[in-house]
């Protein structure tokens, strides 16, 4: 077999590992929260992130860069476990640090926050 055509079927090999390997931790993940317990519990939100990356890609004629934002928020929970959840824009948004409420969660799935009435 020429060097050129194993060496392509080595790349073909390694990126059809990687991606196999990549739908099996998010298939494992999603799997293990539809299996976990739907929880609702008080908590605080006590810190928020973003993190960004950066992908440049080469088109046709000139590279771009695409930039992606990742939404996180960490609640305390009565008791003092500290959970940091994966949130969507608009969730990341509307909360507010020290802001607090009941944590509805799954496994490591986010599914809602909601306030609580503020005491007078």
């Amino acid at each position: 077999m020429p060097y050129a055509q194993f060496a392509l079927y080595s790349f073909t090999a390694m990126f059809l590992l990687v991606l196999a390997v990549i739908l099996t931790v998010i298939i494992g993940q999603r799997y293990k929260n539809s299996r976990a317990p739907r929880l609702s519990v008080r908590a605080e939100v006590i810190k928020k992130r973003a993190q960004v990356t950066r992908h440049l890609h080469w088109g046709p004629s000139l590279p771009h860069s695409q930039k992606r934002v990742t939404y996180y928020v960490t609640f305390a929970i009565d008791g003092g476990q500290q959970l940091e959840l994966w949130v969507r824009r608009r969730v990341y948004q509307q909360l507010k640090q020290n802001c607090r409420g009941t944590l509805t969660f799954q496994g490591t799935q986010y599914l809602d926050f909601q306030k609580a009435p503020r005491s007078r």
